[in-house]
């Protein structure tokens, strides 16, 4: 399938001439390729503990034959996928058009939200433009949701990430893609879980919190399970402690810097320790699954070999 090979600079998959466990990966929503993406640390697992990585990603960045809402490249997809033998799907889809800090543009000048809890799709009254980016936005949710339903009909891994639903602002409550039905319905799945972490505690130089929802197991590292709650405001109540453990330490990610770009920009990026979490946490579940040669390469891991 030529057209899902999506990054010629990728180097083609090893041959051994012995035959080793291979882990199967797909990520949807990619982003840029980096030097210490959730790629670049599963190929060093890889190199570590003797296994093959195939891991196939997919974003509009790479190029724009990979628009997952192009209706012909997603059925194509789909079928690659099915085909795929895959052990996890990873989907991390874009949260522009949710993002709190638009709501908070009273006190910074910034975009105005386009949606909110109490009209998810977008606002009713949205120039057709603004319309669109809602409509293009909650496109981007639902396809998440089309890859978590494919997961369970593999029987394979699922993981995905979107910014914690922190609750109300002074502008109101933003919508999120946690507060979809489609959430509610995956964690009723066998071994799901949702949890949410501060990201400055996984490398970045801002909270940024965030959450995750996945099957997978060996997450180590400090979260905190469970999913949103709030109190009859509507204002958040946890799992997430008020804030992160560096007070003080942190500029907001609102408004614009000293160049005019947004600071909300290069934080969508995730930072190299956390892709390393995510990176382990998908090579353990998958070494300790009977997928890997029954938990040997677990062990070994285990042994620091």
């Amino acid at each position: 399938m030529e057209r899902l090979q999506v990054d010629p600079q990728q180097p083609a998959v090893r041959v051994s001439p012995v035959s080793r466990p291979r882990l199967r990966v797909a990520y949807v929503f990619a982003g840029h390729r980096r030097r210490a993406d959730v790629r670049a640390h599963l190929e060093a697992l890889a190199e570590k503990h003797g296994f093959e990585l195939d891991m196939h990603e997919v974003d509009l960045v790479r190029g724009e034959d990979q628009d997952v809402l192009d209706e012909s490249f997603w059925c194509e997809l789909l079928r690659f996928l099915r085909d795929f033998r895959l052990f996890c799907i990873i989907a991390t889809p874009p949260c522009s058009t949710y993002s709190r800090a638009r709501h908070l543009y009273k006190r910074i000048p910034g975009p105005r939200p386009i949606r909110s809890r109490e009209h998810p799709d977008g606002f009713p009254w949205l120039t057709a433009k603004k319309l669109q980016q809602a409509a293009q936005g909650t496109a981007f949710a639902n396809k998440t949701w089309e890859l978590a339903d494919l997961a369970y009909e593999l029987d394979a891994a699922f993981l995905s990430e979107f910014p914690e639903d922190l609750g109300t602002t002074d502008t109101g409550v933003p919508a999120s893609l946690w507060q979809m039905q489609k959430f509610s319905d995956c964690l009723a799945r066998k071994n799901m879980k949702t949890f949410a972490l501060f990201q400055c505690e996984f490398g970045a130089q801002t909270p940024k919190p965030t959450r995750f929802l996945s099957d997978l197991d060996h997450f180590i590292g400090n979260f905190y399970l469970g999913a949103p709650e709030f109190y009859d405001d509507w204002s958040y109540k946890g799992p997430l402690p008020r804030g992160c453990p560096h007070p003080g330490a942190h500029q907001p990610l609102i408004g614009t810097d000293h160049e005019g770009k947004w600071k909300t920009g290069p934080a969508a990026h995730y930072p190299g320790p956390l892709c390393n979490f995510l990176a382990t946490a998908i090579y353990l579940s998958w070494a300790d699954s009977s997928s890997a040669s029954g938990g040997d390469l677990l062990q070994s891991h285990r042994c620091g070999n």
